[in-house]
């Protein structure tokens, strides 16, 4: 199992960055049942204070997501 960080995630839903969002992409793209990811709780609280404070997500914008 591979973990994933905020870092990935953040990466993976904004594409801002083409070379980070490319290899985050590839990374969650490469999961498999084989070899399942796993998002900590804390990951997705994470995911969701960044989302919000740096690229001023809304409510909606994060159940989306």
């Amino acid at each position: 199992m591979k973990g994933l960080d905020t870092n990935v995630i953040v990466r993976y839903v904004t594409q801002d960055d083409p070379v980070q969002a490319r290899a985050a992409t590839n990374f969650i793209e490469s999961l498999t049942e084989e070899e399942p990811g796993f998002i900590a709780l804390i990951v997705i609280a994470e995911l969701a204070w960044v989302l919000q404070k740096s690229y001023h997500s809304t409510r909606h914008d994060l159940a989306r997501v």
